[in-house]
């Protein structure tokens, strides 16, 4: 089923720290910034899932690791999406590995790139049309670029790879970050920021998604040599801590926000549902 701006189907009240009776955000309702929770907010949270024995604050995500998963729990924690996980290992699933090529991207217009501060679609064009042709999509999760690798050029591409790119870290993968789907952002969207809350709706309701990155992925056209720059946002869906399957299986969709603006679309490449990109389970 497509949402869209026109929905009269009502979107439900915004239910983070509510749903898990916590009295604080771990994101500036201002600047959309995130910060790593305090001691006792820490404390707050383990209360909350009595076999969890690590919380790891790996942007965008807040990953707790326990000894048995509880049945349910809230799509997010103060505000930040929420992982929950029995392997240490999967902590920090958007971190990647470290680029083992020169040290700097020398672009035209060097940036600083501010924390949270998502970059202009025209500047992750500018820094994606700079990498090898490898690089099939980037993405900025608030504080450091992960670039996306084509299966074909895993395993020499790295060499070449930028170690930063501006003032920020770069880091790579080929495997896709678990729950992350990559999704066209349509022309005239409104601004959206990292962490958003979104709304997809299905036949089984609304799924309360989350903004995790804002990317620029580039598609080969009939010209050689030339490429097609499409902006995406990165988003985290799932229903109680379950890839939402629905989403999955649609061919076309819609994420609202709470005023029924529509910030992406599920098609990256026209009736290609497979190029979004699948959760690994």
């Amino acid at each position: 089923m497509q949402t869209s701006s026109s929905s009269t189907t009502p979107l439900p009240e915004p239910t983070n720290e509510q749903t898990m009776k916590l009295s604080f955000s771990l994101i500036d309702p201002e600047s959309h910034s995130m910060h790593q929770p305090t001691e006792e907010q820490y404390q707050a949270i383990y209360k909350q899932f009595p076999t969890s024995f690590m919380i790891n604050f790996s942007p965008p995500y807040l990953t707790i690791v326990c000894e048995t998963l509880p049945a349910t729990h809230p799509p997010s924690i103060g505000g930040l999406p929420c992982l929950l996980t029995t392997n240490q290992a999967s902590v920090g699933d958007y971190i990647g590995q470290r680029c083992l090529g020169p040290a700097h991207l020398q672009m035209q217009n060097e940036k600083e790139y501010q924390l949270w501060v998502v970059p202009p679609f025209s500047e992750r064009v500018e820094v994606l049309s700079q990498l090898p042709a490898g690089v099939s999509e980037i993405a900025w999760i608030g504080y450091r670029w992960l670039l996306i690798l084509d299966s074909s050029s895993a395993e020499e591409l790295p060499k070449e790879l930028p170690q930063t790119i501006g003032t920020r870290l770069c880091t790579y993968t080929i495997e896709k970050p678990p729950y992350a789907y990559s999704l066209r952002k349509p022309v005239g969207a409104p601004e959206s920021y990292l962490c958003q809350r979104l709304y997809h709706e299905s036949d089984v309701g609304f799924t309360e998604c989350y903004i995790t990155g804002h990317g620029c992925r580039r598609i080969p056209t009939n010209v050689a040599g030339e490429w097609e720059y499409v902006e995406t946002i990165w988003v985290d869906i799932r229903r109680d801590g379950i890839v939402d399957g629905v989403v999955e299986g649609c061919l076309s969709t819609a994420l609202v926000d709470e005023h029924g603006n529509q910030h992406a679309s599920v098609s990256i490449l026209p009736s290609n549902v497979s190029e979004m990109f699948a959760p690994s389970v």
